[in-house]
């Protein structure tokens, strides 16, 4: 029999308290009970009466026996921390190194869902780690459940979630800054506690300061060379006006063949100066090392100049790079084509222009051409956001237009067939889609961050509804639709086009500007308030600093002299009741426009005569969609003296009225009647009937289909 181990007893315990040997114990008692021994057995005691040689009996002693699983250690440090005991006392006990149970403290702070999944190898030890590294409790419970839940731990998302967008020791900045110049500068740095991820960059902006400090040399000497050059703090390349951006790769495919030996000259010079500097730790303050630097920026901009045509180099703009120690974003001048002097009627160049010329096919007359949408330039202030702050915003943006614009199914109608317009005349967009007769495609808005329950999980759970109305119909998906009223088609219409939105933007440096003009057009279709829905709270709120949720309280309009004193949970409840009361949620969530200069908006609104808006109407009004959202009370208001408003109209005569003005056939002008009037006993709306009859008047000009709309429904 090994000893016992004990303490001594505390106020109402025993006189010997036994640290490990519970079975023991229980045999002495059974030997007892057999009359084998008597209670005056003598038995060996070893007394503990530190807290560290307590604390080893109760650890260690089973370990000399078998193996303990990890969460067993994870769990008995866990208990000692709670017992108040210092990481350097346990270690001595233990006869562990101090870091090792800093480690095994943290991970004791993990739900226990989490340490029996990790028992059951549902776990790693590396994602229980990352589960550890999570800033919060609720945090940690949320993905233990769901690991339970699924069976698994989506490490890698997981991951992107803990590191974010923080810059680190793999940031392509210290491929020219060191990290002995980053600390000399005052710089932070916080290591990873279990030596896995690397080192955090606790202050960004120093780092951002030195090295464009260091650059700065190369930027003087590019101005020198006649180049507009920028350094900016996000990677983003600078393109000035009139300017236009080259794209970040080179092909020599795409080279026209008139071009491509002074293309591969240029190649050539860009090889040759990309191992040298390569083999260099450059120092920039060396004239050789600085000129080197500026031949390859420029080499590499002048190749990428190469296409169908030769462009001319503008600007360049610095970013910090990895293999070479800057990379380069460059801006090309406007192209200007040469003049083409006529040519001759004789002569070898002659005959073989007009060879040439022979040789060409007439294009067909049902060719379509490819037209430029215009995408007036915008300003979006990311000032102060992180990339992962950033993408939240542009998330719950997307949310909101997606309830509104459900909500709308005229805004609906018109977004979707602007879209398909797109395609089909404009020459843009990807109608492809390899098993259906319509080449139209669709792809559900899936957000990373959840579902928010007031916006898009409204329109998700329509969806859900319509699919199982489908399945309870045993139909195909078209006569499903056709078997539906026309008002119910508008509502599936709406739901199926609003969950197609994504707005998101993942990077704070990545605004799209064409489809943050498209996001404020359907905005103002629908009449779009977030505020309706929803407001400022949940992890959208706790996901901003506590700088910006002042922002916001003072937005709001609050004192924000009390919640200065606030820690950051607190302040985010008191932010979420404000908001609340006041109904208030941040503008940037509206997707208004801050256009670059004041005239972007009014050139983008209008042609060259300044004739047409941007709706297309031509008399300054907003055109069908308004005419179609009015009540029917307006409409008739609107016509009060029209001899059709007599109740004792004679319907034949409407008919054949309806049916001059339409040029419809009368079987088709009657249907349409006949659906209208069921549309109005079923209690559709009055603007849904009439865009229906509006799209078999088609032929009719504008004023002709009003009057057919407006009899058509007084038939009805």
């Amino acid at each position: 029999m090994q000893p016992l181990f004990v303490r001594p007893g505390r106020k109402g315990e025993n006189k010997w308290m036994a640290l490990d040997g519970r079975r023991r114990i229980y045999g002495f008692e059974l030997l007892v009970s057999q009359g084998l021994i008597n209670t005056t057995h003598l038995i060996d005691l070893y007394v503990c009466e530190t807290k560290e040689q307590q604390a080893r009996a109760t650890v260690l002693l089973n370990s000399e026996v078998f193996a303990p699983h990890d969460a067993d250690r994870i769990q008995a440090i866990g208990k000692l921390v709670k017992k108040k005991m210092s990481n350097a006392a346990i270690a001595r006990a233990l006869g562990y190194k101090e870091v090792e149970v800093k480690r095994f403290a943290a991970l004791a702070n993990v739900p226990a869902e989490a340490l029996e999944a990790f028992r059951k190898d549902d776990i790693s030890l590396e994602g229980l780690r990352l589960l550890a590294r999570l800033p919060t409790d609720a945090d940690r419970q949320m993905w233990a459940e769901q690991t339970l839940r699924a069976g698994w731990l989506d490490e890698n998302r997981l991951r992107s979630i803990i590191r974010g967008a923080t810059a680190d020791e793999e940031d392509p900045r210290f491929s020219l800054v060191t990290q002995d110049e980053y600390l000399a500068a005052s710089g932070r740095m916080a290591h990873d506690l279990f030596g896995e991820l690397p080192a955090s960059v606790l202050d960004p902006e120093i780092l951002d300061t030195v090295w464009r400090a260091k650059v700065e040399p190369v930027a003087a000497a590019l101005r020198e060379r006649g180049y507009e050059v920028f350094v900016p703090q996000a990677r983003s390349v600078q393109v000035p006006d009139g300017m236009e951006a080259l794209p970040n790769w080179f092909q020599m495919y795409y080279v026209a063949a008139n071009l491509k030996t002074e293309a591969h000259e240029a190649q050539a010079r860009l090889n040759e100066i990309r191992p040298a500097i390569h083999a260099l730790t450059i120092d920039l303050q060396d004239p050789s090392h600085l000129s080197l630097m500026v031949d390859m920026l420029v080499a590499d901009g002048e190749m990428r100049c190469f296409g169908s045509v030769k462009r001319e180099l503008g600007a360049i703009t610095l970013i910090p790079g990895d293999e070479y120690k800057i990379a380069a974003g460059y801006a090309v001048k406007p192209y200007v084509a040469p003049e083409i002097e006529p040519d001759g009627d004789d002569g070898e160049d002659g005959q073989a222009s007009s060879s040439a010329s022979s040789r060409r096919e007439p294009e067909s007359i049902y060719a379509t051409k490819s037209h430029q949408v215009a995408t007036p330039k915008i300003k979006v202030d990311t000032a102060g956001l992180t990339h992962a702050l950033h993408e939240r915003q542009t998330d719950m943006g997307t949310k909101g237009l997606v309830r509104d614009l459900a909500d709308s199914p005229n805004a609906a109608l018109i977004v979707l067939l602007a879209q398909i317009f797109k395609g089909a005349v404009l020459g843009s967009g990807n109608n492809y889609s390899s098993d259906a007769a319509a080449k139209i495609q669709l792809t559900a808005f899936h957000s990373a961050l959840g579902v928010e329950d007031d916006l898009d999980g409204v329109v998700r759970l329509r969806l859900k509804e319509w699919g199982q109305r489908y399945a309870d119909s045993e139909l195909r998906p078209i006569g499903f639709v056709e078997s539906l009223p026309h008002g119910e088609r508008m509502q599936l219409l709406a739901d199926m086009t609003a969950i197609s939105l994504d707005l998101r933007e993942h990077r704070a440096d990545g605004c799209n500007g064409s489809r943050r003009v498209e996001a404020s057009e359907i905005a103002k279709l629908c009449d779009y308030n977030i505020r309706t829905h929803w407001t400022l709270r949940g992890a959208y709120l706790a996901a901003h600093p506590k700088k910006q949720q002042m922002a916001m309280l003072t937005d709001m309009g609050t004192d924000t002299a009390q919640a200065e004193k606030m820690k950051k949970t607190e302040l985010t409840e008191f932010v979420e009741e404000q908001a609340v009361a006041k109904q208030y949620a941040p503008p940037v969530l509206d997707w208004s426009l801050d256009f670059v200069d004041s005239t972007a908006a009014s050139d983008f609104e209008t042609d060259e005569d300044g004739d047409e808006d941007l709706d297309g109407d031509t008399d300054g009004d907003q055109g069908d969609s308004d005419r179609l959202e009015r009540d029917p009370a307006d409409l008739q208001d609107d016509n009060a003296g029209d001899d059709n408003q007599n109740p004792d109209f004679d319907i034949e005569a409407q008919v054949g009225a309806l049916m001059e003005q339409s040029g419809l056939p009368e079987h088709v002008v009657r249907e349409q009647i006949a659906a209208a009037a069921a549309g109005i006993q079923a209690g559709e709306e009055f603007d849904d009937t009439s865009s229906r009859i509006a799209d078999d008047v088609a032929a009719t000009d504008n004023a002709t289909a009003v009057g057919s709309d407006l009899a058509l429904a007084e038939a009805a």
